[in-house]
């Protein structure tokens, strides 16, 4: 009877956080109702567009390997939920672009430690430890996956939390749409970070097998 409350607990925590980080992206598309005008953005501006998106598109590469690839029902409750805000925070950003007349990278771009990052994942599966049975450094046996993903979260999220607030921070940072995407997000992020650190603590997945490196 406990653990079914604690269940049905976590759910509505759940539930809650997806409502309230929906509105948060839907808040962002309109940011510019109330400006005609064609904003044009600055190099910084353009930097930290360009950051997110690609950020945005690791979260949603990653997760979905996690959909099929982990056994742990929390990993991958936590996965679809990176899937939907992450989605949902790139569709806000391109509104912005179209709006500025700024590209923005395409949903395939990462940066090179979220490559790394995801080709360290495609070698691993929880079934079988390894997912091409090359990889057996990743500690955690079956769990080898959801060790590597969640730890991999941790540090995706931890890097965004510091681009976002560097980038709120900056007065070089011009454009008022963008700002206010980018307030709006953080919290999201921390929130996101928090919870990855809770799955690594609660299933003691301690350090992923290969830590990113660069940009």
């Amino acid at each position: 009877m406990k653990n079914f409350l604690v269940k049905k607990t976590n759910g509505f925590r759940w539930a809650a956080l997806l409502a309230v980080c929906m509105a948060v992206f839907s808040a962002c598309n309109n940011d510019d109702d109330n400006n005609p005008a064609t904003p044009q953005l600055n190099s910084t501006d353009q930097a930290f567009m360009r950051m997110a998106v690609m950020g945005n598109n690791a979260e949603i590469q990653t997760s979905r390997l996690a959909l099929t690839r982990s056994q742990d029902t929390a990993v991958r409750n936590y996965a679809q939920m990176m899937i939907d805000h992450h989605t949902a925070a790139n569709r806000s950003l391109d509104s912005l672009a179209r709006l500025r007349n700024f590209t923005v990278p395409d949903s395939s771009q990462l940066d090179s430690s979220a490559r790394s990052l995801l080709t360290r994942l495609n070698s691993l599966n929880d079934s079988t430890g390894t997912g091409t049975g090359t990889d057996t450094t990743a500690a955690g046996g079956r769990s080898a996956f959801s060790r590597e993903y969640m730890n991999g979260q941790v540090t995706l999220h931890t890097k965004a939390q510091s681009d976002y607030q560097t980038y709120i921070n900056n007065q070089q940072g011009q454009d008022a749409g963008l700002k206010a995407y980018a307030n709006r997000t953080l919290p999201v992020i921390t929130s996101h970070l928090q919870m990855a650190q809770a799955i690594v603590s609660r299933n003691q997945y301690g350090q992923p097998s290969t830590p990113p490196s660069g940009q």
